[in-house]
């Protein structure tokens, strides 16, 4: 069967079978295909938004989820994934030099997930940076909490 005789759920099973089969060029094309059909085809979003991030295409990865958390901030895994994908764009920004950027998709992450321990110090760490010492030192104690200290510098571990 032709696939523009299949609707956006046979789509979404045929991109999720080869995404399993780790065919991720067909998958990804099945899933838009799925999402041209039904624009708001949750399950099409939230797994291009997965292979999207696996494919390192971050802010493509972030818009997806973003959309699924706004159809249903209930989907599982939804603000836990889009989380992830904030703290590798922060990070990404922070390497970069855009530290305020990195801030700003920091704190975007921990509005869905406060007690993150990760996001936490990735964030305590980045205003350390930024030269807002007690407040970092606050979001690196949420996280890891480890901090060595010596009279030369200090180590987050």
């Amino acid at each position: 069967m032709s696939k523009k005789k299949l609707g956006a759920e046979d789509l979404f099973k045929l991109a999720f079978e080869n995404h399993k089969k780790n065919n991720l060029q067909d998958a990804e094309n099945l899933y838009k295909d799925a999402i041209k059909q039904k624009p708001d085809h949750i399950n099409s979003l939230f797994y291009l938004a997965g292979l999207s991030a696996q494919k390192k295409k971050f802010n493509e990865a972030k818009e997806l989820f973003e959309k699924v958390v706004e159809l249903n901030p209930n989907y599982p895994s939804s603000k836990d994934n889009l989380c992830a994908v904030y703290k590798m764009i922060a990070n990404i920004s922070s390497q970069n030099g855009d530290l305020l950027e990195a801030k700003k998709l920091f704190e975007k992450a921990l509005t869905l997930n406060p007690n993150n321990e990760e996001i936490n110090h990735g964030y305590g760490v980045l205003l350390l940076k930024l030269n807002s010492h007690a407040k970092g030192l606050d979001h690196i104690k949420k996280g890891t909490g480890f901090i060595r200290f010596s009279s030369e510098s200090y180590k987050i571990i």
